[in-house]
């Protein structure tokens, strides 16, 4: 199982309503969340420039070339961290059935609820629209292989791309915030923005996540994303997979100050429910019982998911 930290009151409209929420990741509380690799990639390239031995000239007048390359460097990574246009809509979960961190940072420090949920749920939602749906374990960097072969393989990537751009005398084109760039740079980025979901920085390894994510190839600066995420308009009547799971389109929340869009994931659309435990904070005020009642009354079987109490204490923080 995967389990889903959150408050008492997150935990009541997800059993009331069968919905998991995913929002917009890009809108994350953590500023650098979809873009913990940027640097290491960015420290990558200048690498490859010092092992290549540098430019032969400066491709800008009146600098001198090593500074030229670290200033259209700097630039270019930049606009790729500056652009988050494409959407990305993640649930995030923790392989951890009672894990303090967890309990601290989205359960209402010990006073909330974790509902477990059983992952092959979420495989079955990936096999049933594979191109739609991903759900995959974080990978945290430090010391991991893979996570070294994707920071080389996009930095070759932007390294070759720049090196065209220079080439080809559209430097200028690497430095304006249009980005009118190479097609090698473009690729990077968009595979960056895809891979980068799935990794964190080390610090974050206690966590165990698991993501489930949203990549439907929409980006808001298309004309009509609006209208594609909002089939609660009449003229949008289909009845498609993600019509179904999504009955309720595209919607907006405050958080911390910022406006996030978000999808609700029904999760009553296949055979089976996927909640199968529900693990009370140590200092959560809700009962065994009342959840008994709850569960049965929103139309869950009882007698399939196990209701237990955390044996964390958070007093002692």
């Amino acid at each position: 199982m995967v389990y889903h930290y959150c408050n008492v009151g997150t935990f009541l409209n997800i059993i009331k309503n069968h919905t998991l929420r995913m929002s917009d990741i890009f809108k994350s509380t953590d500023n650098l969340e979809a873009k913990s690799i940027l640097d290491l990639v960015q420290n990558r390239i200048y690498d490859m420039y010092v092992k290549d031995g540098g430019f032969g000239c400066s491709p800008i007048y009146g600098m001198d070339k090593d500074n030229a390359f670290k200033y259209i460097l700097e630039r270019v990574m930049k606009n790729i961290r500056s652009d988050s246009e494409r959407l990305y809509y993640v649930a995030c979960f923790s392989e951890k059935y009672d894990l303090l961190g967890q309990w601290r940072e989205y359960a209402d420090k010990s006073r909330g609820i974790a509902i477990g949920f059983d992952e092959k749920w979420f495989v079955k939602l990936c096999e049933t629209d594979k191109e739609m749906f991903r759900f995959e374990k974080v990978q945290y960097v430090h010391n991991d292989k893979n996570v070294d072969e994707i920071i080389q393989d996009r930095a070759e990537l932007i390294y070759s791309g720049i090196l065209k751009d220079i080439d080809s005398y559209n430097t200028q084109g690497l430095l304006e915030s249009q980005f009118k760039v190479s097609y090698d740079i473009v690729l990077a980025k968009k595979l960056l923005y895809e891979d980068s979901i799935f990794i964190k920085r080390k610090e974050f390894e206690i966590e165990q996540e698991w993501r489930l994510v949203l990549d439907d190839e929409i980006e808001k600066t298309r004309d009509d994303w609006e209208y594609y995420y909002n089939w609660k308009n009449e003229e949008c009547n289909s009845q498609d997979f993600i019509h179904k799971i999504f009955p309720n389109a595209l919607e907006f929340m405050e958080r911390n100050g910022k406006i996030v869009s978000y999808l609700d994931l029904k999760y009553d659309t296949m055979d089976e429910m996927p909640v199968k435990e529900i693990i009370l904070g140590s200092d959560c005020k809700v009962g065994e019982n009342d959840v008994y009642h709850l569960l049965g009354f929103y139309g869950y079987d009882v007698n399939d998911i196990n209701i237990l109490r955390s044996k964390l204490s958070y007093r002692w923080i």
